[in-house]
């Protein structure tokens, strides 16, 4: 479901194309455990291949960097890492722009509202 949402929000947006990457590369609870240091180094590397050829970059993992300090870790490695494409990185949020979502979320799921993401960080 999470897919056609996207895509039917990016479609919306008219984008012309979209690439959906996750944080982990496997996919379940126990991603965050099992996951070796050389699978989040060849993940980001496949994420760091799409911002690089991106003209926008939306984040939208929503709220679960507040519950899991593994997750939360993760994160930053990349936010640091997007860093250097921050004119470009956006997050999926409503109307009231104050908390990052996933795609999933009642209030986003028919109508993306995406702000820049490095403006004033206030969306962790």
């Amino acid at each position: 479901m999470t897919t056609q949402l996207v895509v039917n929000n990016i479609s919306r947006l008219d984008y012309g194309s979209v690439d959906i990457l996750n944080l982990y590369s496997m996919v379940g609870r126990l991603a965050t455990r099992s996951e070796t240091e050389e699978d989040k180094i060849e993940n980001l590397k496949a994420i760091m291949q799409s911002a690089d050829k991106s003209t926008q970059i939306i984040l939208a993992y929503g709220a679960i960097a507040k519950s899991n300090k593994t997750v939360k870790a993760q994160i930053e490695e990349l936010l640091g890492s997007l860093e250097a494409y921050k004119d470009k990185v956006y997050y999926l949020t409503d109307i009231g722009e104050e908390i990052l979502y996933h795609p999933l979320v009642p209030s986003v799921r028919v109508k993306w509202n995406l702000v820049p993401y490095f403006k004033d960080n206030n969306n962790d």
